[in-house]
């Protein structure tokens, strides 16, 4: 990809999208995440998530594991990124600071549309997801 464009040094950038056909591969590569060029599963389901490392402290009163509605892919973690969580060993959520960049990059759950639920459960269980990319 060659070197980081000086205009994104220092600026917050946020890549929502499945680097499984979901983003532009150059965009994936910013963030630090790629994947195989398919999807592992054709249909969402609900996957246990794990935050790791230090990221209970990004919200509080996050769980250290929980459910997530999510179409799972192979993604890999390159470039330097961290992994803020995965799903199922795959990382879903990572954060890229290398060479003054400040780029998050989110495989995001799938959205579902189920009237007369509580959104938790239209969400697989948990708000996590979307508490640590808030």
């Amino acid at each position: 990809m060659g070197g980081v464009p000086a205009s994104f040094v220092g600026q917050p950038i946020a890549i929502f999208g499945s680097p499984a056909g979901g983003i532009n591969p150059v965009l994936a590569q910013l963030g630090g995440l790629s994947a195989s060029a398919s999807l592992v599963e054709e249909q969402a389901r609900i996957h246990s998530a794990k935050l790791a490392g230090d990221s209970l402290t990004l919200a509080r009163h996050a769980p250290e594991m929980f459910d997530t509605y999510h179409r799972r892919s192979a993604n890999k973690i390159s470039g330097g990124a961290r992994v803020l969580y995965s799903v199922e060993d795959s990382p879903a959520l990572v954060l890229n600071t290398t060479a003054g960049m400040k780029v998050v990059l989110w495989d995001p759950p799938d959205l579902s549309s189920k009237e007369d639920v509580p959104l938790k459960d239209d969400w697989g269980g948990s708000g996590a997801t979307y508490a640590l990319t808030g």
